[in-house]
Formats: structure tokens, sequence, C-alpha cells
């Protein structure tokens, strides 16, 4: 079971995501401009949709090699420097 302290660093690697993200996608798919629609438009729409979906696939991919490469069982080297074995 986690403890608040570990709830509080998981939270923080959400809102950190969640942040990045969300600024990627809108550099990427929403153009700078003086807004006259308040909805995207179809196309925007898209753009977000596929890069949120890359975006956490390949955030996905990420974390099960990291836990792989983490886990002696695995053939991985054992726990990440900076981290707490399980």
């Amino acid at each position: 079971m986690l403890g608040s302290r570990d709830d509080c660093y998981i939270n923080d690697i959400i809102k950190h995501l969640f942040f990045r993200m969300t600024e990627s996608c809108q550099k990427k798919c929403v153009p700078p401009k003086n807004y006259s629609d308040s909805e995207l438009t179809k196309a925007e729409s898209v753009c977000i949709d596929r890069c949120v979906a890359k975006f956490m696939d390949v955030h996905d991919r990420i974390g099960k090699k990291l836990t792989a490469m983490s886990n002696p069982e695995q053939g991985g080297q054992g726990p990440l420097p900076g981290t707490v074995p399980k």
C-alpha cells in the first residue's frame, strides 16, 4: 500500500504528464490566432485526438520498458538509482 508521500509523488507525475501533453498538443494542433469561433474545428479536434493518443502510447511504452529494466526477474538491472525497491 502506498503512503501519502508516494501518493503525492504519483499525483505530481500525473500532473506533469498532463501539463506536458496539453502544452505539446495545443502548440501542434491549435494555431495561435484571434479566435473567431469558441469551438475547435474538425481538423483541430482530430489532430488533438491523435496527438493525445500518441503521447499516451509513448508514455506507456516508456513506462513498460523502465519497469522491465528495473525488474531483475525479467533480466533487468534491479531498482533504478534513486528509487526504493519493492
